[in-house]
């Protein structure tokens, strides 16, 4: 039996991590207020290092909605300080 996969016309196959990082791209272009978990999944860091970086007085992630108690209810983040925040991440 041949192991060789066919491609059809008009595809192509890229590496896991490029299709990984163009869908995580995608998805971010469509949020407005992302909350805790669709900050980590852009940045690709997890929740607990958010919340922790969230003490830090230096951090230049803003909440634009605080969370309130009960269920389903997360923090929200103005988009503008995520992007800030990136950088700040690459440079700590």
């Amino acid at each position: 039996m041949d192991n060789t996969v066919l491609i059809p016309d008009g595809y192509v196959l890229v590496p896991v991590a490029w299709a990984e990082k163009y869908f995580n791209k995608s998805f971010w272009s469509e949020i407005q207020e992302p909350n805790i978990n669709e900050v980590a999944e852009y940045l690709g860091i997890g929740i607990e290092k958010i919340k922790k970086d969230l003490r830090n007085i230096d951090c230049p992630l803003r909440k634009s909605e605080k969370s309130r108690s009960g269920r389903g209810n997360k923090t929200k983040f103005h988009k503008w300080s995520v992007e800030e925040y990136k950088v700040w991440l690459r440079n700590k």
